[in-house]
């Protein structure tokens, strides 16, 4: 099997598009931002979905590669790390946020949206960072 480059890049093309939406929900005042119903269910989307498409990318490189699967979603990003797509603190970083991602997504306990504000700032840099390692990786490949 081969990696898809064009899938790849044709997933981080869509989350870019969700930045922009991101940078307005994160501008959003601190009041609402703690009590409106519509800026939780779109700042929850644009989580799930800008950390799902990092799973996806890293699911489609590992799947394709010949290291042993990985164990969990989070340790998924640590294999990539492995295959030397970026460094081992992005790795760990990145397996934070799809540790976030399970959070939002499964809702295991009632989500704090403070902290979920605060990671999703660190989510946009997070995946901006993750874009330009992904057009590296698939510039040498």
């Amino acid at each position: 099997m081969t990696i898809d480059a064009q899938r790849i890049r044709e997933r981080l093309k869509v989350g870019s598009a969700y930045i922009s939406a991101l940078d307005r929900v994160v501008a959003t005042d601190e009041e609402k931002w703690l009590t409106d119903l519509d800026t939780h269910l779109k700042a929850e989307r644009i989580y799930e979905v800008l950390s799902q498409i990092m799973l996806d990318i890293c699911t489609h490189i590992v799947a394709n590669s010949e290291i042993t699967p990985p164990m969990s979603y989070a340790e998924c990003m640590l294999k990539l790390a492995t295959l030397g797509v970026f460094p081992i603190d992005q790795a760990r970083l990145y397996s934070g946020f799809i540790k976030m991602r399970n959070l939002v997504v499964h809702q295991y306990s009632e989500i704090d949206y403070s902290t979920l504000l605060e990671s999703l700032k660190g989510l946009k840099v997070a995946f901006l960072t993750f874009r330009t390692h992904l057009i590296r990786f698939l510039a040498g490949k």
